[in-house]
Formats: C-alpha cells, structure tokens, sequence
C-alpha cells in the first residue's frame, strides 16, 4: 500500500554534485539545509567537574516549561528555512517532537530542575552510541554555561552506560553549536544536504 504524502524530506549522505543536479531539477524540490555529522568518539577517563545540576531522566519533570523554550528555539532548523511552512506551524512541529519524546520510552531527557535548558537523545541504530537529537537553553540564560552542562552530563552519562560515541546533526550556520561540540572534542564526520519534496509543488 502507497500512502500519500505531502511533503517528503531527503538526506543525501552521500553529498554527490549528481544527486543534486537531479533533485534539484525537479520544480518541487528544495535545498532547505546544510547539516554538519559531529561525532565524539568516549575516552573513559574524562571527567568533569559540573557546576549546574542536571538529571537524565526518560520523562521530562517540567514539560511545559520546555515547550516554552521549544516555541523560541531551532530558528535555523530546515522548518523555519522553508518558505512553505509558516513559523508557527515550524514552532508547533518541535512542541510535537517534545510531546511525543515524553511518550518515547526509548528517548531520554536532560534538564536542570529549574527548566531552562533541555537535551533529548536516544540510542544509535548500532546501540553502541547515542544521538543528540535536539538541544537548547532558554533565551534568558544563554552563555551562561548551561549548553556545556548538557553536553557534560551526557557525556557522563554515556561514559557510564558503556556507549562508545555521541553523534550530532547541526546546521552548518549555527556557529554558537558548532562551537560548542568542538570545545568538547567533537569530529567532523559529513556535510548532509537535506531537500523537502512537496506533492502540491512549489
């Protein structure tokens, strides 16, 4: 059975000039990202010493105080990058990826115990590492070292599970992210061109 859809989005991981000529000569598809594969290969001996208390939990304590951060967050993501969908329809679809995470018992959540900050990640394919899925802290609290603590507890905690890696997908024009992963050691791994196919063209 052929289900219907009307939109479609493509990673290229291969990132070949052919595969875009042809997507994109096609009048319905677009180039809506640019995502930068980070990866972290786990060194059981790192340690930190985490100023900012945070808690690995399956469910969220506080979900509609990350749904707030959600609403003003991703703002670079490919939803906001496509002028076919409207910024509150690319708000609301991150609120549904945070409700639907707390229902996911497979995905798991790090937060401080005031909500102003989130990560969720879940196993890889392989179950040999874990995958950062999204993270953010509240416009209010930027730079003040809750995006290292995230990282940091991850770390830890994926040290502490035997996961041999972290991977990441980041815009490749979110610098702030980029320099986040690389201040922990993180490698890069592939450029993915990502493309939405809408059906009712463009």
């Amino acid at each position: 059975m052929c289900v219907e859809y009307d939109l479609v989005f493509i990673k290229d991981f291969s990132n070949t000039l052919q595969n875009q000529n042809i997507l994109l000569s096609h009048v319905n598809f677009s180039l809506v990202d640019l995502s930068i594969d980070f990866i972290l290969k786990l060194d059981k001996n790192i340690s930190f010493i985490n100023n900012k208390e945070m808690s690995v939990s399956s469910k969220p304590h506080d979900l509609q105080g990350l749904l707030l951060i959600a609403t003003k967050s991703f703002v670079k993501s490919r939803f906001y990058n496509d002028d076919l969908i409207p910024n509150s329809m690319a708000s609301k679809l991150y609120e549904n990826w945070l409700i639907n995470a707390a229902k996911d018992k497979n995905r798991f959540f790090i937060s401080d115990n005031q909500s102003r900050c989130f990560l969720i990640f879940s196993k890889t394919n392989d179950n040999k590492g874990v995958i950062i899925e999204l993270i953010a802290v509240d416009e209010n609290y930027k730079k003040q070292g809750f995006g290292k603590s995230l990282i940091e507890t991850l770390i830890e905690y994926s040290i502490n599970n035997d996961y041999e890696y972290i991977s990441v997908l980041t815009q490749f024009n979110n610098f702030e992210a980029i320099k986040l992963y690389s201040k922990f050691g993180f490698s890069y791994k592939n450029l993915i061109p990502i493309y939405h196919y809408w059906r009712i063209g463009r």
